[in-house]
């Protein structure tokens, strides 16, 4: 299994195997590290154009565990190797265009199974040339859940590699609100929503286009499609892609969609196959399995965001002291979630489902508020949500997740503060009503 045991071995695990040192690394960079940032000032939609001149893809791979197999006291070569397989579906893929680029930097590995001459005690750059993969540079170590890290490897890849559409993957391990990308040679430090948003922010400022956006962000790491990280990244990309689920499996299926993409298929066509290939290497969506992926048009978090945020506070006025355990209870019993058992922890649900729940299920019935404001987010959610498939198992999954603060192990409420989310209606019920401690 690729990355569907995140916490299980990052987290929740770890609690035995590190003695804690993930879940401290992750709230002592909330506690810490918080970086606000700032909403961009509302535009008018743009216009999309699916046709391009060029086109550069870049991959920010954070190998971690999942390369090196190490399971917190040794590393087992047996359990290694899933960046490396995903490189060389990339590299089996012919019929490379000159203005097309695929840029990696490789690092968060304590050792790498490549033969490609990947260093686990540097950061590695690379591009991909005529099915080789081809050596920019070699730099001194720093962690990769850094925002400083991710940004500096932005900024070179738009000045070196400069493209008509841009598309940025975050290859590793997700917890959603809890961070992506999880450096095990540096306690598992992870980039949380608001690092990641500062680092496009910065880069962008820095190459000379703050107020332009890139063409998509992609996320091959478990749930992390939840609405108010899609919010931040909408401010600088125009798609999304990403899992409601954990993803299972060796992730996405490179050689599917670079194929797509080497022949200049428009990037909803490249997001589509994303999507589709991933889905049918796990079975299909027939299949019993929970696997899920979708993308989102960004240019629609607007309204989305704007009728989710009225719905939220008209349902304030349902919620009391006295009424709160109740309405927690509805959410964990009927509203569909993720991560398995570790749900308490990941706090993921699905938005549409909640809203359905809200609507239409007899125990909510107490909170029950006028229907224009949850027919208002579900059409909102119709405009936003451009593609999604979930196999069968995976319940009720309609392509964008909330967040839902129901743990009260741990306080969960760290993850989400004013720098984390920009939904502050929400994040008020929750710091109100939610579970936590």
């Amino acid at each position: 299994m690729k990355k569907k045991l995140l916490m299980i071995g990052l987290l929740s695990a770890a609690m035995v195997l590190t003695g804690c040192d993930t879940l401290k690394s992750a709230f002592n960079k909330v506690l810490n590290k918080e970086e606000p940032v700032e909403e961009e000032a509302e535009e008018e939609e743009e216009v999309l154009v699916d046709s391009w001149n060029s086109y550069t893809v870049m991959i920010y791979m954070c190998g971690s565990d999942l390369e090196s197999g190490y399971n917190g006291y040794s590393t087992n070569p047996n359990n290694a190797g899933l960046a490396t397989s995903d490189l060389q579906e990339i590299l089996k893929v012919t019929g490379q265009p000159d203005n097309v680029n695929i840029i990696i930097e490789t690092g968060g590995a304590k050792a790498w199974k490549s033969t490609y001459g990947i260093k686990s005690d540097k950061l590695g750059r690379w591009h991909v040339k005529n099915n080789q993969l081809v050596n920019d540079s070699q730099l001194t170590y720093a962690s990769m859940g850094l925002t400083s890290t991710f940004q500096s490897f932005l900024e070179w890849g738009l000045t070196e590699y400069p493209a008509d559409k841009t598309g940025v993957i975050m290859w590793n391990h997700g917890g959603g609100m809890y961070g992506v990308c999880y450096d095990e040679k540096k306690d598992d430090d992870s980039l949380l929503n608001n690092e990641i948003a500062n680092a496009v922010k910065g880069a962008l400022k820095n190459c000379g286009k703050e107020g332009q956006k890139l063409e998509w962000i992609g996320y091959d790491a478990c749930l992390m499609q939840v609405q108010d990280i899609a919010e931040m990244n909408s401010q600088y990309f125009n798609y999304m892609i990403a899992s409601e689920e954990s993803e299972a499996g060796y992730g996405w299926d490179y050689d599917n969609w670079v194929d797509d993409l080497y022949a200049k298929k428009g990037t909803t066509e490249i997001l589509t196959a994303i999507v589709d290939s991933f889905i049918a290497d796990n079975g299909g969506a027939n299949k019993s399995g929970d696997q899920t992926l979708s993308f989102l048009k960004l240019s629609k978090m607007k309204a989305y965001k704007k009728a989710w945020e009225e719905m939220a506070a008209e349902l304030q006025s349902k919620l009391t002291s006295s009424n709160k355990s109740t309405f927690n209870k509805a959410i964990k019993s009927y509203v569909k979630h993720y991560a398995d058992s570790d749900y308490t922890y990941f706090c993921v649900f699905d938005a549409w489902d909640f809203v359905d729940k809200l609507e239409n299920n007899s125990n909510f019935s107490s909170f029950k508020i006028d229907g224009k404001y949850t027919t208002a987010v579900k059409n909102a959610h119709s405009e936003l949500v451009v593609y999604n498939l979930a196999q069968k198992g995976a319940g009720v999954s309609k392509g964008l997740c909330m967040y839902w603060c129901n743990n009260s192990q741990y306080s969960s409420m760290a993850v989400y503060t004013d720098a984390h989310t920009n939904f502050s209606s929400w994040q008020k019920i929750n710091q109100t009503f939610g579970t936590h401690a």
